[in-house]
């Protein structure tokens, strides 16, 4: 098994270093690793799972849906404690048993359910907001009405304000 450095990597993948080096820390449940702190090494599967992030980074796909896809196609790393010569190890992700899969649309009518009633929700809240907004709109111009009453009585000269008291 060849182990490399993040150095190594990047100019297997031309890439800058600090880029690639960014890219294994921000994605590191995926980038399977031997060692630690200055003595980590790569596994050569590293090279691949690291190629990938940066062509969907290149293509101006998000992180999430970078590790989305991480998710889909490589095993994520789980952290052992105690283990000597590896500091990780991967594991997939559990199959869906035959319940699993009966229980799905149930499962999803529950979910879209619940999602509806929380839209319905929603849009309630946006009423009593929209209501408000009004109101607050015809407070707005009751206000600039009585501003310029004022100031059409200031314009008035002192006896004429007198009188009309």
């Amino acid at each position: 098994m060849e182990l490399m450095t993040l150095a190594a990597i990047a100019e297997r993948l031309r890439l800058p270093e600090s880029t690639v080096r960014y890219h294994a820390k921000r994605f590191t449940q995926f980038i399977p690793t031997i060692g630690d702190g200055r003595q980590r090494k790569y596994r050569p599967e590293s090279v691949e799972i690291l190629r990938t992030v940066a062509e969907m980074l290149k293509h101006n796909q998000t992180v999430t849906e970078v590790t989305e896809h991480l998710k889909k196609s490589y095993p994520v790393n789980t952290w052992v404690d105690g283990e000597d010569e590896l500091s990780t190890t991967t594991k997939s992700q559990p199959p869906t048993t035959k319940q699993q899969q009966s229980d799905l649309p149930v499962n999803l009518r529950d979910f879209l359910e619940m999602h509806m009633e929380i839209v319905k929700q929603s849009i309630d809240k946006d009423k009593v907001i929209a209501s408000q907004q009004t109101a607050l709109e015809m407070r707005e111009k009751e206000i600039a009405s009585l501003q310029a009453e004022v100031e059409r009585l200031q314009r008035l000269s002192w006896w004429r304000r007198l009188f009309l008291k």
